[in-house]
Parts: structure tokens; C-alpha cells; sequence
């Protein structure tokens, strides 16, 4: 009986680490990599990713339950899609913040995936915020630190995206 359990348990330990491995090679394609990455507080994957070609963008949000907003679905062209912008912003304890935002649409919901890095103490933070037009609803995905991974930075390096000052 007592190696039953331990089959039992080393079964399960088993099968939940492959389902977790799997669900995250089935994120990227082969093709794909991550410009900016990270799991959520409330335990969504947030991703903004590229084809290694530079002939798409595509964000990519996945939820605990399976579900998952790819958005645009015909990759071609996408880049027009997403508008980015960079500022610095002041703080009021005399802090500099470096804010990076990409932005986009879908129906009534905008899409701002922002990162800020905080000059003076090197630390970085992410997340993701969704406001619709019509509701007026806002939700809030904020990054779990540790998982933050690239930066929203190399999103303009092909200048395939549209830079703008303000992002309304």
C-alpha cells in the first residue's frame, strides 16, 4: 500500500508538471520570442511578442482557466495596430521614473501594457490595464516582479511601430 501512494503521488506531481510545461511552450511558436512577459498577481500570462522576422506583433493574454485573447488574429500588418510611446515622469519624493506604454484597441477596450523603471533604485515594474469606453470599467493586471522578463523597449527597434509623445 505504501508504494501505491508514493506511485500515486509521484503520478500526480508528474502529470501536473507537464501540463504546466506544456501550457507554456503552446504561448510562443518556434518562431516567436517575447518582447515583454510576465504572470500576473491574479495569475494571468501576459505577453507582447514578435516573429523573430519582425513580420508581426501580437500580445497574447492567458488565463489559468485555458482561455486566451490573441490579438490581432490575421498577424499581417499588425505593427499598425499598436502605437508606443516613452516618458520620464517626476515624482513627487524627486524620483525618475522611466515609463514605457504600448497601446491598442480591441472593440471597446483599450489595451496599455506599461513598464517603469525606477532610476534610482534599479527595480522594474509591469502590468497591464484595460479600460472600456463604454462601461468606463477598468481592470488592472499588475506583474508578480520576479517574472517580469525582456523589455517593452525593443518593441521599436525595427521601427515598425508608431512612436508617439502621448498616448491618449
Amino acid at each position: 500500500m505504501r508504494h501505491l501512494f508514493s506511485f500515486k503521488t509521484l503520478f500526480a506531481v508528474g502529470f501536473l508538471f507537464l501540463t504546466q510545461f506544456s501550457n507554456a511552450q503552446l504561448v510562443l511558436a518556434e518562431n516567436e520570442e517575447a518582447i515583454l512577459r510576465f504572470k500576473a498577481k491574479t495569475g494571468e500570462e501576459i505577453i507582447l511578442l514578435k516573429d523573430k522576422t519582425d513580420y508581426y506583433l501580437q500580445f497574447r493574454f492567458v488565463n489559468p482557466l485555458e482561455d486566451k485573447i490573441e490579438f490581432p488574429k490575421p498577424k499581417p500588418n499588425s505593427w499598425k495596430q499598436f502605437k508606443y510611446s516613452h516618458r520620464i515622469a517626476f515624482l513627487n519624493n524627486g524620483k525618475q521614473v522611466d515609463v514605457e506604454l504600448v497601446r491598442f484597441k480591441i472593440g471597446d477596450d483599450q489595451y496599455v501594457i506599461y513598464e517603469q523603471h525606477d532610476r534610482g533604485s534599479g527595480s522594474t515594474s509591469a502590468g497591464l490595464k484595460i479600460s472600456n469606453s463604454s462601461t468606463n470599467q477598468i481592470k488592472l493586471y499588475s506583474a508578480i516582479s520576479t517574472t517580469i522578463q525582456g523589455d517593452l523597449s525593443r518593441v521599436i527597434e525595427g521601427n515598425n511601430i508608431e512612436v508617439v509623445e502621448h498616448l491618449d
